[in-house]
């Protein structure tokens, strides 16, 4: 009898998978620092080839190369990038360049040049351009004193970075007080 009587058991559709899409960003040439072709871009291309072979997918890869890029333009490559974003995707940036310490040592800054021109892109302006993105965004910082971003290996460190909260994931490759590179140039002879 308890076979035939009907089930009152929840069937729930599964939650659908949000959107991936990744933005890469690599410079090797520069005005005031020694060039590392051809390891950013090869870090980019590394990078870029990985996320083709994920099995979820990703909507979109955007790569930029070589842009002497500000705020303004990051945010205006972010936004574009990350058009349609919604509060279950997942937007990812890379960002391989050299890297400074601030003028006060508390922030990050990625040096972005096209070889001719060289425009600072600080941690602050990172923030603001990826901050009202729905979802979570997923920042991989490949840079010397990149660390400084998320206020982590300073002598003062910050309480607090503005990349805190549930909707920020980030890696760095340095800690906010220290060097961190090496790079090969195109006969493979160590350059840094």
């Amino acid at each position: 009898v308890l076979l035939f009587q009907p089930l009152s058991a929840r069937v729930e559709a599964p939650e659908e998978a949000g959107v991936l899409r990744a933005l890469l960003v690599a410079c090797d040439d520069f005005v005031t620092q020694p060039d590392t072709a051809p390891s950013s871009y090869n870090n980019l291309i590394s990078l870029r080839r990985a996320l083709l072979r994920d099995a979820r997918g990703y909507r979109s890869i955007r790569v930029s190369l070589n842009q002497a890029l500000d705020g303004e333009g990051f945010r205006a490559l972010a936004a574009e990038a990350f058009s349609g974003a919604g509060p279950r995707d997942m937007s990812l940036v890379y960002l391989s360049t050299h890297g400074l310490q601030s003028g006060d040592g508390q922030d990050f800054v990625a040096l972005m040049s096209d070889g001719t021109r060289e425009r600072g892109l600080s941690g602050a302006d990172i923030h603001r351009a990826l901050r009202d993105i729905p979802g979570v965004k997923v920042l991989i910082l490949d840079a010397c004193f990149s660390g400084a971003a998320i206020g982590k290996g300073l002598d003062a460190p910050r309480v607090s970075s503005p990349f805190t909260g549930p909707d920020f994931k980030v890696l760095t490759s340095a800690g906010g007080d220290e060097p961190s590179f090496l790079w090969t140039d195109g006969e493979g002879t160590v350059r840094g």
